[in-house]
């Protein structure tokens, strides 16, 4: 195998689990060859890949808003709880169907 790789200790962070993936990636190795040549399991190689995966797909997006005001328009705030993001929306006169679905992500 040529180089030998550096042993990583036990207990990564994800900024050094990243680093590890990011090397494995690199390599061309079968997640096997390259745990063995860092000397630890590969199924720590798997747990970090589908944790940050997972992180990834879990994280919040955004969209822009545009705030138009409306002197003397009321209406009802809007509250939108998405695992433990809350979204409230105290002035939502002008919101539409739409507006919302585009805020909520849905049908993008």
């Amino acid at each position: 195998m040529g180089s030998k790789k550096k042993s990583v200790a036990p207990g990564w962070s994800e900024a050094e689990a990243r680093d590890v993936l990011e090397s494995w990636s690199n390599s061309g190795e079968t997640g096997a060859a390259y745990a063995r040549a860092i000397g630890v399991v590969p199924q720590r190689l798997f747990y970090w890949r589908r944790r940050l995966e997972r992180a990834r797909d879990e994280a919040p997006t955004f969209v822009p808003v545009v705030v138009a005001s409306k002197v003397g328009a009321a209406c009802a705030p809007i509250t939108v709880v998405i695992g433990a993001a809350r979204i409230e929306i105290a002035e939502a006169s002008g919101a539409t169907a739409a507006w919302v679905a585009t805020l909520l992500g849905v049908g993008s």
